[in-house]
C-alpha cells in the first residue's frame, strides 16, 4: 500500500485559511526545541488533510496502515517544509513511525476526530 505513484499528475491550487486550525495548531505546542513558524494557507491545508486522512484509515487491523509518502503525492507539492517534524509539532493525535525506509501514519488510540482543528463541523 506504501507504493510510490510518481506519475500521478499533481495541480497547484490555492485554499482558504483555516483560522481555527492555526489557532489550534499553535495551542496543541510540541516537544520539539524549534520554534513554531507561521504556515501558509496551502500548508496548513495539507496538514488539515493529512490528518482528516489518517483519521479515516485509522483502523490499521481492517484497512492497513497508509505511507506520508502516498498522502503528500496526492496533494499539491511542497518540498520548503520537513512534513514529519510539521505532523509531531501540530498534529498530536497523529504519529509519523518509521516503518523499513518509509513513515507510516497512524492515528494515536483515544484521539478524538473534533480535537482539533474542527471545532466548526456541526455534526
Amino acid at each position: 500500500m506504501c507504493g510510490e505513484n510518481d506519475e500521478r499528475s499533481r495541480s497547484r491550487m490555492s485554499v482558504r485559511p483555516d483560522s481555527t486550525l492555526s489557532g489550534a495548531f499553535f495551542q496543541s505546542g510540541g516537544n520539539s526545541s524549534s520554534p513554531i513558524r507561521s504556515l501558509t494557507a496551502d500548508q496548513e491545508a495539507r496538514l488539515r488533510m493529512i490528518r482528516d486522512f489518517t483519521f479515516l484509515h485509522r483502523n490499521v487491523k481492517d484497512l492497513g496502515f497508509r505511507c506520508l509518502s502516498n498522502v503528500l503525492a496526492i496533494l499539491p507539492p511542497d518540498d520548503s517544509v520537513d512534513w514529519i517534524e510539521l505532523i509531531r509539532q501540530r498534529l498530536p493525535e497523529v504519529e509519523a513511525a518509521p516503518f523499513q525506509d518509509k513513515q507510516i501514519l497512524l492515528w494515536k488510540q483515544g484521539s478524538r476526530s473534533d480535537q482539533v482543528g474542527n471545532n466548526n463541523v456541526s455534526n
